[in-house]
């Protein structure tokens, strides 16, 4: 149901006394003598011309109000939504970055690193769509501190997973023939270098995301009220 707003009646209001004026004006111009049947038709007449011009107005304004109205319905939903997407692209993304890849596999590894890199581009993308959608500095604020630490992070590991494709390599290098005590000695030793990048990097990225999860956490309240926010009915 829409409310007829303020103006609207105003202008319904307006019609109706100038209606009100042209029939005094129109006995003052035929004098004191009574209406006669022609006088009482041209009113009537005239009557019915405003009176259609009346609602053909009304009818072009309540179309306006109905096109509005639809237009803000769009707005909230595609708002709603800018917040529901980004939050997924953002976890995604994050549950990536602290996940461990096979670190026997470099194959295994390189396509972690390239689905980590898209993953992140989601992220971006989203963003950008928040920004067009939401008013809201402090979750911009907050997304972007995440953001910037998560991205250290991900630099940080994904180096050390190009380490890790090295010793990989030396180890396989190893392999082929058959080891000597010395080749298997060297083998050791590089799957313990390996197994030390992996813990080192795993250590790192618990401590960082120790300091950034209340962050993530204000992230994630902020949202919901956002939410709320804008499903709430104005009253």
């Amino acid at each position: 149901r829409i409310t007829m707003p303020y103006w609207l009646q105003f202008t319904i209001f307006a019609i109706i006394a100038g209606l009100v004026q042209y029939i005094i004006t129109y006995f003052k111009e035929k004098g004191k003598n009574l209406a006669t049947k022609e006088d009482i038709g041209e009113i009537t007449k005239e009557i019915k011309s405003v009176e259609s011009q009346f609602i053909n107005k009304t009818e072009k304004l309540k179309n306006k109000l109905v096109i509005l109205a639809n237009a803000q319905t769009d707005i909230t939903s595609m708002e709603r939504q800018a917040i529901i997407e980004v939050n997924k692209s953002l976890f995604m993304w994050i549950d990536s970055v602290l996940n461990i890849p096979n670190v026997n596999n470099s194959i295994q590894i390189n396509n972690y690193i390239n689905a980590q890199n898209q993953l992140y581009k989601n992220v971006q993308q989203d963003e950008i769509v928040l920004r067009l959608f939401v008013k809201s500095d402090k979750i911009h604020n907050i997304l972007h501190k995440i953001i910037l630490a998560f991205l250290k992070i991900q630099a940080e590991k994904q180096l050390k997973c190009h380490e890790i494709i090295k010793i990989n390599n030396e180890i396989d290098d190893i392999k082929p023939e058959t080891p000597s005590k010395e080749k298997r000695e060297k083998l050791q030793r590089k799957i313990e270098e390996r197994k030390t990048a992996l813990e080192n990097i795993s250590e790192k990225v618990l401590e960082e995301y120790t300091t950034i999860a209340p962050m993530i956490n204000e992230f994630r309240e902020k949202s919901k009220e956002q939410i709320y926010k804008i499903l709430k009915p104005e009253h």
